[in-house]
């Protein structure tokens, strides 16, 4: 099911709203998120969930590096403003519809 949002965040809204308009509840991706602590963005891979009033991602089943203290975490809220990319499988590996077998997946997913 594709969620249509409308994102309303004063100078950025043009951006998110070009970020997030593909996105689809359910499908994971792989969002840089630039954390207001750190000084580069970091990768974390999660399931969209939905966009809640339109100014805050909401993500489960996370995974990113060991020693961020969202690793493992069963739901993630963050402003939309922290989210600067968004990739999926296809995108990371340049193929359009890409089918790969389940354990295929959970492998890749699993790379981190």
């Amino acid at each position: 099911m594709k969620l249509n949002y409308i994102i309303t965040l004063n100078n950025i809204s043009c951006k998110m709203s070009e970020l997030f308009k593909n996105i689809i509840s359910g499908q994971r991706y792989l969002f840089y998120v630039k954390l207001p602590w750190r000084n580069e963005p970091i990768p974390i891979r999660a399931d969209f969930n939905d966009l809640p009033g339109g100014k805050t991602l909401r993500c489960k089943n996370v995974k990113c590096t060991d020693e961020e203290p969202m690793n493992n975490s069963g739901m993630l809220s963050m402003p939309l403003s922290w989210v600067v990319k968004i990739e999926t499988l296809e995108d990371i590996i340049g193929v359009n519809n890409f089918i790969a077998p389940s354990e295929i997946l959970l492998e890749i997913d699993n790379y981190f």
